[in-house]
């Protein structure tokens, strides 16, 4: 709306493409000028979509005031145990709920997570950063800043394929900051940088193929409610925030991801309340996003918690996953997960999860590992009353319901307290726990796998359509059995406790 899409040149094209080999290659230079030939390109047919290519002007005077270090601490220490025993507490203290994580190529784990100090006597909020290195069998406290900003959401990334590798944690403040923070994962001070100001919601995303040239990518919400797409440099550190692209659209929550190459949004719109999907050909690239199509119309449903994620294929053949709860308009109901399936070809939906007791489906969370290729999507929801976190795992299409991840009852209330994470395939994942003992807690119960090691090799099960009796047979032993009808409504659940099942449906 306001814009008119504007078809790209045979020359705009081959610059797009060029620029994709260049990114392969790392060579900085070429990609600078490339940039300049895609500006004098789009100035000969639309000199309003040349024009974004430019820096964002935002200010920085708060850069220098964040202080912190990342350092390696004494890996040898144990954790105290999580709540029945089970799960390995990684913090002791409440994390208003802001956590988040993220999973190094070599298999570390990184844990953040903030805790609210200004307006308690204290000048600073404080981001603490937790490692392990043994699968998430203990943590040690990594690094620490402390930022004069009033924090509302945090998003942790890294960016370790080239040859200096950063941690980064990016968040936005009362104040309408954006900022992203920059640890050095070989340890050292940070750097800060203000991408903007004046946003109200924000989600990020990083490509993580390119070892001399990754770059961050967000969209954010203004306080004009107006959506915008960026990206730092073509390089790997992460900042120098430019090609700020506005969408002339009006949004109130906004989801974001990266395929390969590409990158997609979702958002809910702030007046109309529809449910929206746009993809990008090319690396957040301002001049690369295609129209709007509506997933949802606000009428007949509303749509909340959005989360979104891609399938790393490229644009051509790509397929994301966008997941929210809904339900009819006027707060009729409780949430209903659901599904759209944006492929580049059409459009599917069908019902995710369903709560029991008449509860809510809140706190979407969706992650995908950094292999090429992949068609593995992962998410994690909250049932809001029971607070209990699930995740269920979506393959190429298909879904599989998992068992509840963390212990009963102990989320803290609700948005955001609740994480799952995924990084080369590792199924983990951390919670706010809002009961003695408080913290953050990572679930053991769920075992990180490598990539090769997946649900197939270590499950079969016969015959298949079943119309009876069903055989399981697994390598480790199995807890769970939950059978769901097409709807998403839980129809019966078995624990065998064994390696080997045979049940009757």
């Amino acid at each position: 709306p306001g814009r008119v899409y504007v078809e790209p040149t045979a020359e705009i094209k081959k610059l797009e493409m060029q620029e994709s080999d260049l990114k392969m290659s790392g060579d900085l230079n070429a990609l600078r000028t490339n940039r300049l030939g895609q500006i004098a390109a789009w100035q000969k047919i639309d000199p309003e979509k040349a024009a974004e290519f430019k820096p964002i002007n935002s200010d920085q005077s708060g850069n220098s005031s964040a202080t912190g270090s990342s350092r390696s601490f004494d890996e040898s220490q144990n954790n105290p145990v999580g709540k029945n025993s089970a799960d390995v507490q990684v913090n002791d203290f409440f994390a208003n709920d802001g956590v988040d994580m993220d999973t190094a190529l070599n298999g570390d784990i990184y844990v953040g997570s903030f805790i609210k100090k200004i307006g308690s006597g204290q000048n600073f909020d404080e981001i603490y950063i937790y490692k392990s290195t043994n699968n998430g069998s203990s943590f040690f406290l990594w690094g620490t800043a402390n930022v004069p900003d009033k924090i509302l959401k945090m998003k942790l990334s890294l960016m370790d394929s080239g040859p200096t590798k950063y941690l980064f944690t990016t968040y936005s403040s009362e104040g309408g900051s954006l900022k992203t923070l920059r640890f050095n994962l070989a340890g050292g001070p940070l750097n800060a940088e203000t991408i903007t100001t004046g946003v109200k919601d924000f989600d990020i995303d990083v490509d993580y193929g390119f070892a001399a040239a990754a770059q961050l990518y967000a969209v954010y919400i203004k306080s004009d409610n107006a959506l915008y797409s960026a990206r730092s440099v073509a390089n790997s550190t992460g900042f120098g925030w430019s090609d700020e692209h506005p969408f002339s659209v009006a949004a109130e929550e906004c989801a974001f991801t990266y395929g390969k190459g590409s990158t997609f949004v979702s958002y809910v719109g702030f007046f109309t309340g529809n449910h929206y999907f746009a993809p990008n050909s090319g690396y957040n690239n301002p001049t690369g996003w295609q129209p709007f199509q509506t997933l949802q119309e606000g009428t007949v449903n509303e749509s909340h918690y959005i989360t979104l994620r891609a399938e790393r294929k490229p644009y051509g053949s790509y397929r994301v996953v966008s997941i929210a709860s809904r339900r009819a308009p006027v707060g009729n109901g409780p949430l209903i997960g659901r599904a759209d399936i944006v492929s580049y070809n059409g459009t599917s939906s069908r019902a995710l999860a369903t709560a029991p007791d008449n509860n809510s489906i809140v706190s979407w969370h969706s992650w995908a590992p950094k292999v090429d290729g992949s068609t593995t999507i992962k998410t994690s929801f909250v049932i809001q009353n029971a607070r209990d976190l699930y995740t269920i795992d979506y393959n190429n299409g298909n879904w599989v319901y998992s068992d509840v991840i963390s212990d009963q009852s102990a989320l803290s209330f609700p948005n955001g307290s609740a994480v799952a994470g995924d990084g080369n395939n590792n199924t983990i994942a951390i919670y706010c726990s809002g009961e003695l003992p408080t913290g953050v807690f990572f679930d053991t119960s769920r075992s990180a796998l490598g990539v090769s090691e997946n649900v197939k090799s270590r499950l079969s099960f016969y015959p298949n359509p079943v119309e009876s009796m069903l055989t399981l047979n697994s390598k480790s032993k199995i807890t769970n059995i939950i059978i769901y009808d097409m709807a998403g409504q839980k129809i019966r659940s078995f624990q065998p406790n064994s390696k080997s099942s045979v049940i009757n449906l």
